[in-house]
């Protein structure tokens, strides 16, 4: 265990199919795309978390298992990094896995006629095995404004 880990996480575009990003850890060799969902303003329930630097903590969830919680971000709650693939707009007509938290995969794809991303449980795997349960940093920014 023993060190904390800095994240960063720069995220390249967002639409009503999602919010897509590039994950890594570093002084670790990891790195991961990530799909959160669009910006609305970082509304619960409907919006990617704004840009930010916010610390992450392990976390027991019910449906989730051993994963990290995202803390500290303004209005919001229960922010989690997980497997997922698809983030969109449901009022837009799309599918998502997130109600506001972060999802990783390996590579960026397309799974029912919509962005994803792909390979996300082998990638949340790999990303927990690097953590090794560490607390840590997330510093999120935004390169599409």
């Amino acid at each position: 265990m023993g060190r904390e880990v800095f994240c960063q996480l720069r995220r390249f575009s967002t639409d009503d199919q999602g919010t897509f990003g590039l994950l890594h850890l570093i002084q670790e060799w990891f790195g991961c795309y990530t799909i959160e969902l669009p910006w609305k303003d970082n509304e619960p329930f409907r919006s990617c978390i704004p840009a930010g630097t916010y610390p992450f903590v392990p976390y027991e969830s019910s449906q989730f298992g051993d994963t990290y919680l995202v803390q500290d971000v303004s209005d919001r709650w229960g922010i989690l990094l997980h497997a997922g693939n698809v983030a969109g707009d449901v009022t837009e007509g799309y599918r998502t896995h997130s109600e506001g938290c972060l999802m990783v995969g390996k590579r960026k794809g397309r799974l029912w006629g919509q962005k994803a991303v792909l390979l996300s449980r082998p990638t949340i795997r790999r990303l927990k095995e690097s953590l090794d349960g560490r607390e840590g940093k997330i510093e999120i920014i935004d390169d599409w404004r």
